[in-house]
């Protein structure tokens, strides 16, 4: 299955795709305004708008609710230290090393 990746500006939907997908999918936080952030997952893209739908239909479900509170915490505390430090931009080791230059979506 190809990876071509996917990109979401919902804190919550992101979580819920690395609880899915392993918090190593979440590869790039971008910080558009005060307002918007952008979550980069390498993950393959049809997949993401199908758990996409589920979720805006409230179908998707979290079976394990600490591991996706763990993975909401990691996320949110990247945000916090983001801000305290003045940061627009958030690039995992792998995203660093060259895993992901793919075109993305926005959802």
């Amino acid at each position: 299955m190809s990876s071509d990746g996917y990109v979401t500006s919902d804190l919550f939907f992101a979580c819920g795709l690395c609880y899915v997908f392993g918090d190593e999918a979440l590869t790039k936080i971008e910080v558009v305004d005060h307002r918007e952030k952008r979550f980069t997952l390498d993950i393959p893209s049809l997949d993401a708008e199908a758990y996409h739908d589920d979720f805006k239909a409230g179908n998707f479900a979290i079976s394990d609710l600490k591991s996706y509170v763990r993975t909401y915490s990691w996320a949110t505390r990247i945000l916090k230290t983001m801000t305290r430090d003045g940061e627009t931009e958030w690039m995992s080791p792998s995203w660093i090393a060259g895993r992901n230059s793919k075109e993305e979506r926005v959802s």
